[in-house]
C-alpha cells in the first residue's frame, strides 16, 4: 500500500523514519503546527507531535492514526 502520508511531529532532520516510510513509496508531508482535517490523506502517522489531535479532525480520517512513541508509555 501508498498514498500520502501526513507524518505529524518530528521532521525529516529530526528522525530518519521519513527517509524510510519514503523507500516504501509513500508520497510524504509533514506537520507541526495543529492540523484539523485528515481527509486528503491516505495515512497519518504522529510521532512527536505535541498537538492533541480532537475528534473532529481524527473523524475526517480514512483509517485510524498511527501513534508511535519513542519511550515506554507509563502503566
Amino acid at each position: 500500500m501508498t498514498g500520502r502520508l501526513l507524518f505529524l511531529g518530528y521532521d525529516r532532520n529530526q528522525t530518519r523514519l521519513v527517509e524510510l516510510i519514503e523507500r516504501f513509496g509513500w508520497q510524504v508531508e509533514h506537520a507541526a503546527e495543529p492540523v484539523h482535517d485528515l481527509s486528503g490523506y491516505d495515512l497519518a502517522v504522529s510521532f512527536g507531535y505535541r498537538h492533541i489531535l480532537k475528534a473532529e479532525a481524527l473523524a475526517t480520517a480514512r483509517r485510524p492514526v498511527l501513534n508511535l512513541h519513542i519511550a515506554y508509555l507509563p502503566v
